[in-house]
């Protein structure tokens, strides 16, 4: 079965999000799940990357701002 899960967050509620906590969640629940997770880089202002390391092969992380990206 494939189950694809997707999160729109508000501009006014990225900053209180931390990059792993829905995502721990459905890896720990779903053994072949994989997920792809965008967050501003620490270096810029950023939260931690918080997935457990073990969890962290099943994910993609890619730091961005994400206001500059494009919904074209």
């Amino acid at each position: 079965m494939v189950l694809r899960c997707s999160f729109l967050i508000s501009s006014a509620n990225i900053s209180r999000c931390r990059p792993g906590g829905f995502s721990t969640y459905i890896l720990k629940k779903n053994k072949e799940s994989t997920s792809v997770g965008v967050s501003l880089d620490p270096a810029q202002g950023g939260h931690l990357y918080l997935l457990e390391e073990p969890l962290r092969v099943r994910q993609t992380v890619i730091f961005a701002d994400m206001t500059n990206l494009s919904t074209r």
